[in-house]
């Protein structure tokens, strides 16, 4: 069976909405972590339960200056300094990664971060970056 591909923008409006309750009693930033979380723990799932078909998406994933990711035997640590966190990343081929970028407040990618990003994945990688926003 091929790899499925990720559905970042339901995942994201299902975990915003799953959390709405919990908007006017958290600050903006505690509950675009709270969003953010709950898409990590939905993509672990989905990894655990069809391994195959979501071999190639990475939450919450870290990179380097030496372009090592979290997943890497000797690569980076979630959070360490002088790394980059991403909040999906998906192996689409050995060319070609798609970042999708959850944005639940009024600031967007700048082109800081997308210079960022770029830096630190793969060269001669074809990169595709996606804002992703709950509800839209």
């Amino acid at each position: 069976m091929a790899a499925l591909p990720p559905d970042i923008q339901t995942w994201t409006n299902e975990a915003a909405t799953g959390l709405l309750p919990k908007r006017s009693v958290l600050s903006a930033k505690d509950w675009g972590n709270a969003v953010h979380w709950a898409i990590y723990r939905r993509i672990v799932a989905l990894k655990e339960r069809f391994p195959t078909e979501f071999a190639s998406l990475f939450p919450e994933i870290t990179v380097d200056e030496d372009r090592r990711d979290s997943y890497d035997e000797d690569g980076p640590r979630y959070g360490q300094a002088g790394t980059s966190r991403l909040d999906v990343l998906e192996k689409v081929n050995t060319t070609t990664y798609c970042v999708y970028d959850v944005k639940t407040g009024t600031s967007g990618l700048t082109r800081k971060r997308l210079l960022e990003i770029l830096e630190k994945l793969p060269k001669g990688v074809l990169v595709y970056i996606m804002e992703v926003r709950p509800f839209e």
